[in-house]
């Protein structure tokens, strides 16, 4: 009957607060009490948040001021009919909270973990077991002490889902009738269907309620809170109705007895099933709520130049999704996709950009599920923008405002997919007509950095004309690869064999770069630079630098960049007569490079394969 609400002001405060209100409930009962405590667990949708909910249960594992072997642990809900058994909450809470129990040994007996046994079928049989084994325990311990659980975007609680029972009348009865069960409940929105979960009855006799305000549940606890206020706060006004006079029923018998005739009761209506099933809760209970600070003074803008190109929709936009996934993005960021109409007729706004472009290959990245592609679409924007045409820049400086929602501060990363012909271009048109005025700035460029040293140079020197060297990242995304970044691991992390990373153990070292694509949609880019400029002076040199360099004396950027430049100057100059260079077969059959071929007027001469054969040693190390 009243809210206790607590703010996390980042990720890990979140998490760290949610284990110190768990781990005091617990001590306090301990402390006061020789009985068990039980605790009721549920788990949530989405790759998201059930990172979230692993780190809570991995970190309540590691805290030392409870007695866990006085701790009942059950699931308030869980997925029925997981196509692995890695989607189920059980395996969740055996691979977090139970695993580092017995890894630090607290003493947790495994028959105190009360779980539903989902390979017994039906849903409803399944069902009726563990009904029976919590009832069991319940009685026995006179719990539940607490249960946790969050609020869903629709306003469901523990896989209690408006959905289901919003349906059929019936079951809100059963979701709310005074005996104890475990309901078989269904839902639409979510990839496992079936679920099992217990009533709302288990809910409100918890001696405490823990619920989690997560990522797309604000509206929902907004209408939640607006509801209880209302009814419970709210002024009942009755409007004065009219007397009417109703026939007395008394009439005359013919026997000559007055009689009366007996009125009966009008039924009353069934009360209509709430909104959320936290409401009907929160007319009973007293509940603390967790949820992450709304920051009203920053406002973040990814803003990537060419989202349209073959880079972004293969590289940048899935490396932003596992950002995503991985809650390593602000909540209050947005990402804004910009391109040019003239080279991108089929994509005019944010739906032709998510269909057209981003879908396809998102989906093919690991670990989502439908509510992860949802939450990363709520971030997305298009802006079409045309880089000679200043007009349009202004109005993309005008979206993003509009999207800051006049918050004091605004930070904007601007990612360059773009050739580096446009870079200069595009970078002064930000400068001048798109800069935040009241944050800091970024602008990422990709390779490659012009053709030869000399456009390298020139480049440079045209970034800096308009930004500072902290503004600007340089950016390879092959060295986001998770074989390049175990380079460093392999070679400095495992003493025996850094041992063996040395020019009296290495006879040579072939570094061989495959793909299983064709151009695919590359033709104008890799006719223009080949593949030498594509592949050979970036993402292959950086992999053979970090293969021969010492070791960083810290793994800062700086100092692993200093390594790789002290690789390169030992390098000698590879002569043309030191390579082998070729085209593949069939390279020439591609749709794209006959286009190119016939408006040339020959056929490509550019390299598409290469081998290079380093006569020299390449350093002494």
């Amino acid at each position: 009957m009243g809210i206790e609400r607590i703010v996390a002001s980042s990720e890990r405060d979140f998490v760290d607060k949610s284990v110190d209100y768990i781990e005091e409930c617990i001590a306090k009962h301990q402390g006061r009490s020789a009985s068990n405590f039980v605790l009721g667990l549920s788990a949530s949708n989405g790759r998201m948040r059930r990172a979230r909910q692993a780190d809570v249960w991995s970190t309540l594992a590691g805290r030392m001021g409870v007695d866990w072997s006085r701790v009942f642990v059950f699931l308030v809900d869980e997925r029925y009919g997981c196509s692995s058994q890695e989607e189920s909450n059980s395996y969740l809470i055996r691979d977090t909270l139970v695993k580092n129990l017995h890894r630090r040994a607290s003493g947790f007996p495994e028959h105190q973990l009360i779980l539903p046994d989902t390979s017994i079928t039906p849903a409803s049989a399944c069902a009726e077991d563990y009904e029976r084994r919590l009832c069991k325990m319940f009685e026995e311990e006179s719990g539940p002490h607490l249960v946790t659980f969050g609020l869903g975007g629709d306003g469901h609680i523990a896989s209690v889902f408006p959905e289901w029972y919003q349906s059929v009348p019936e079951r809100w009865a059963e979701a709310i009738q005074k005996k104890r069960t475990v309901l078989v409940t269904e839902t639409s929105k979510f990839e496992v269907r079936t679920r099992l979960c217990v009533n709302l009855r288990v809910i409100r006799e918890a001696v405490n309620i823990f619920v989690t305000l997560q990522e797309g549940s604000e509206e929902a606890w907004t209408r939640v809170k607006r509801s209880f206020d209302e009814e419970r706060f709210g002024e009942r006004r009755h409007a004065k109705r009219a007397k009417v006079v109703e026939p007395t029923g008394v009439f005359l018998s013919t026997d000559g007895f007055l009689m009366v005739q007996a009125k009966g009761r009008k039924p009353k209506p069934a009360p209509k099933p709430p909104d959320s099933p936290l409401h009907w809760v929160l007319r009973y209970s007293t509940i603390s709520t967790m949820q992450l600070a709304v920051d009203k003074e920053n406002h973040y803008a990814f803003v990537v130049l060419g989202a349209a190109g073959d880079l972004a929709k293969k590289k940048t936009f899935p490396s932003l999704f596992q950002l995503h996934m991985g809650r390593l993005l602000p909540g209050n960021m947005h990402i804004i996709g910009v391109d040019n109409p003239q080279f991108h007729k089929d994509v005019t706004n944010v739906t032709d950009f998510w269909d057209q472009r981003l879908r396809e290959h998102l989906e093919k990245q690991k670990g989502w599920v439908n509510e992860d592609l949802e939450s990363f679409k709520e971030r997305l924007h298009y802006v079409q923008v045309q880089l000679d045409q200043p007009d349009t820049v202004v109005a993309l400086d005008r979206h993003l405002r509009s999207l800051a929602e006049d918050r004091p501060k605004e930070h904007r990363v601007f990612y360059l997919a773009l050739p580096p012909f446009l870079f200069a271009k595009a970078v002064e048109n930000l400068r001048e007509r798109c800069w935040s005025q009241s944050g800091w700035n970024r602008v990422i460029v990709e390779k490659p950095f012009g053709k030869n040293g000399t456009q390298a140079a020139e480049l440079t020197d045209s970034l800096k004309k308009y930004l500072d060297e902290k503004e600007i990242f340089r950016m390879d995304h092959y060295l986001a690869k998770t074989l390049v970044l175990n380079l460093l691991t392999l070679r400095f992390a495992n003493r025996e064999l850094g041992h063996l990373f040395h020019c009296h153990h290495v006879a040579n070292v072939r570094i061989t770069f495959k793909e299983a694509i064709g151009v695919e949609g590359r033709a104008g880019y890799f006719d223009g630079y080949g593949i030498i400029r594509d592949i050979m002076q970036n993402h292959l040199m950086q992999v053979l630098t970090l293969v021969a360099m010492e070791a960083p004396a810290t793994l800062e950027a700086e100092d692993v960049r200093d390594e790789k430049v002290k690789v390169l100057k030992q390098i000698r100059p590879i002569a043309p007569r030191d390579c082998v260079i070729g085209q593949y077969e069939g390279y020439q059959l591609d749709p794209d490079i006959q286009a190119i071929n016939r408006k040339r007027g020959q056929s490509s001469k550019r390299v598409w394969t290469l081998l290079c054969v380093a006569r020299h040693h390449a350093c002494t190390s």
